[in-house]
């Protein structure tokens, strides 16, 4: 499949100076971009990665890949497999409870994709379990189903179960040809499983940026791609309707704006997204023939509305609106860098010590730190745990990659935000500077929106280690105390 072509703003309609003025406002909010890819009239007219990303590098999705389920749910409703009044017992008479109540009975197709389940709250603890189906088969529903939103991405995983009973495939398999490989999505995208071995259907996937653009085109030509229709129309005009309301689920104004099959209504008239946890976002504009494709590193929902404020505010007045003496060339800022918490450029090869530090008990498991010298002449940092350790490599004028080692905090799920990810631990890149006898690194987790800051103070034989988390799902702040162990021979 071909790349989509290049142009630029002003020849596509779009006013030069909104994007800028978004790019320069999402910076200065410090909401941490990693990629993106905004297309109008299917056409590319911004792209780019933030170092150390970059844009042929895997990156979660999280629940954007719900968006992913639904369709595969429309494609098996075309193709007469299912439909979306299918009772969710009828699928699994193994699991299900010996009386289930009746909500369990009433529970359909329809009122997962509508997150409307019965439940109140999200069913996250099932997914520390190794049998998904069944737990969520033997919780409580306290709703009737179809008359309560609440978020529920087991709910979600359910429709990945139903559909691998019924065509014997994985959802991963079962889309491949019907959507992945027509619309030209990179043979890197991947789904994680479950321990029943069904991909999560809520989460898991990970791919490229581009993977999201092409995916929100399809869906913005309502499941046609470049001429070709793939699946039914109907089905993408109904998945993006508001079938639920959650006014009530968040005080955020993009998230009160209706439910549809996996999909979020936006503030703006007819805009409407996939969203994945941190700004993992695919975000369709219909009425302005306009697809934006993000990756992401955002704290939280609250950063994530403040990125789509800058979009309707910044970006959304430009389009059509494009003065005569606008350039036309591509906007393509590839020379762009990820923020990091510190400006001071300093040498960082004058901070080795020579000295073992023995840490005090933290949420990371970490026994010892120490500053060595590497062959180059270039200095790391070394955490030791029980049988593993980290070499971190420092350098003030440029993000260097190492591999985190994935046994160093294995049993610790706090310890690494993604180790939930049922160990898959990418590559992670660092940066540093010091200035007297204080040190900050940067830890950039590639392909997750993960990402720590990390600060050293050191007087005589004392230490202290402050870490500060700019995404995770587990909120850990905190201050290590250290002290001098002994000196290496």
């Amino acid at each position: 499949m071909n790349a989509f072509p290049i142009s630029s703003p002003a020849q596509e309609g779009v006013d030069p100076a909104s994007l800028a003025a978004f790019f320069k406002h999402a910076e200065r909010e410090n909401l941490h971009l990693h990629a993106f890819e905004i297309l109008r009239h299917d056409k590319i007219i911004a792209q780019g990665a933030y170092t150390p990303y970059r844009l042929d590098q895997n990156h979660f999705f999280f629940s954007m890949s719900k968006s992913f389920t639904a369709i595969a749910i429309g494609f098996a409703v075309q193709e007469g497999l299912l439909s979306c009044s299918d009772k969710v017992l009828f699928f699994f008479p193994e699991e299900a409870p010996a009386a289930p109540s009746p909500y369990f009975q009433a529970l359909t197709i329809y009122d997962l994709l509508t997150m409307r389940s019965g439940h109140m709250e999200e069913q996250l603890h099932i997914l520390l379990g190794n049998e998904w189906v069944q737990q969520f088969l033997h919780t409580q529903l306290p709703r009737e189903p179809g008359t309560f939103f609440a978020y529920n991405t087991v709910g979600t995983y359910l429709l990945s179960a139903i559909l691998q009973k019924k065509t014997g495939q994985t959802l991963l398999e079962y889309l491949t040809p019907r959507l992945l490989e027509p619309i030209g999505c990179s043979n890197t995208l991947q789904w994680e499983k479950s321990p029943e071995g069904v991909c999560a259907g809520g989460f898991g996937i990970s791919g490229l940026v581009d993977d999201i653009a092409r995916f929100c085109t399809f869906v913005l030509h309502k499941g046609s791609f470049q001429g070709k229709q793939l699946l039914d129309p109907t089905w993408l005009e109904q998945a993006v309707q508001p079938h639920a309301d959650n006014a009530a689920a968040s005080p955020l104004p993009d998230w009160q704006q209706g439910y549809g099959y996996q999909f979020w209504r936006c503030v703006p008239t007819h805009v409407f997204r996939g969203d994945g946890a941190f700004g993992q976002l695919g975000i369709v504009l219909p009425d302005q023939d306009m697809v934006i494709a993000i990756h992401a590193g955002c704290a939280n929902d609250d950063e994530i509305q403040v990125l789509f404020n800058l979009l309707w505010a910044d970006l959304l007045p430009g389009v059509d609106r494009v003065p005569q003496s606008q350039p036309s060339e591509p906007v393509m800022p590839m020379d762009l860098e990820l923020p990091t918490y510190f400006h001071n450029t300093g040498c960082v090869n004058s901070i080795y010590t020579g000295k073992v530090y023995d840490l005090a008990q933290n949420p990371y498991g970490f026994r010892t730190l120490e500053w060595t010298k590497r062959p180059d002449a270039s200095t790391a940092l070394v955490l030791r745990s029980t049988g593993s350790y980290a070499e971190i490599p420092l350098d003030a004028q440029q993000w260097i990659e190492f591999d985190w080692p994935e046994d160093l905090c294995a049993d610790k799920p706090q310890c690494v935000s993604f180790s939930s990810l049922r160990g898959v631990l990418p590559k992670a890149a660092a940066k540093a500077c010091t200035a007297g006898n204080t040190l900050w690194v940067d830890i950039a987790f590639l392909g997750t929106p993960f990402q720590d800051s990390w600060k050293f103070i050191w007087k005589e034989d004392q230490l202290i280690w402050r870490l500060q988390r700019a995404a995770s799902f587990f909120p850990a702040d905190f201050t290590i105390s250290g002290h001098v162990n002994a000196i290496p021979a």
